[in-house]
C-alpha cells in the first residue's frame, strides 16, 4: 500500500510543478493582470499542496495497512495476513509475513505457528483478469 500513496502523492507533485510554470509564464509576460483565471490557477496549485499533505497524513496513520495485535484484533477464524517475530522455534528467527487467524483470545492458528504475532491486516481481494 505504500507504494500507492507514493505513486498518488509523486502524481500530485507533478501537477503542482506544472501549475508552477504556468505561473511563472504568466508572471514573466510584458504585462501580469491578476485575472480570475490567474486566481483559479492559483487556488488549485494550493488545493493540490493540501491534497499532498492529506495523503501524507493518511499514509503515516495507515502504517501500510498493518494493525498492530496491541490495538485490535481480526474477528475470530478469518484467515488474515500476519506479521510474525520468530525467536528461534525450529531455527527461525526475525520478522515474517505469514497468514493465520484467531481460534479463540490472543490463540493464532496457521502459518504462523511458533512465533508472536504482532500485527496483522486484511487479506487482499483475489486478482481478477479483464473480461473474465
Amino acid at each position: 500500500m505504500r507504494k500507492v500513496f507514493k505513486k498518488i502523492i509523486e502524481n500530485l507533485e507533478e501537477k503542482i510543478k506544472e501549475y508552477d510554470k504556468r505561473i511563472e509564464r504568466r508572471e514573466g509576460a510584458c504585462y501580469f493582470d491578476e485575472t480570475d483565471a490567474n486566481r483559479k490557477l492559483d487556488d488549485r496549485a494550493k488545493g493540490l499542496e493540501q491534497a499532498i499533505e492529506i495523503v501524507k497524513q493518511v499514509a503515516a496513520e495507515y502504517n501500510n495497512g498493518w494493525i498492530p495485535c496491541s490495538k485490535r484484533l481480526p474477528e475470530r477464524g478469518k484467515d488474515v495476513l500476519v506479521t510474525v517475530k520468530y525467536t528461534g522455534f525450529m531455527g527461525m528467527y526475525g520478522i515474517r509475513i505469514k497468514t493465520g487467524h484467531m481460534e479463540f483470545e490472543n490463540g493464532w492458528f496457521g502459518d504462523c505457528a511458533g512465533g508472536k504475532v504482532i500485527a496483522w491486516q486484511p487479506l487482499p481481494e483475489p486478482y481478477h483478469p479483464k473480461g473474465e
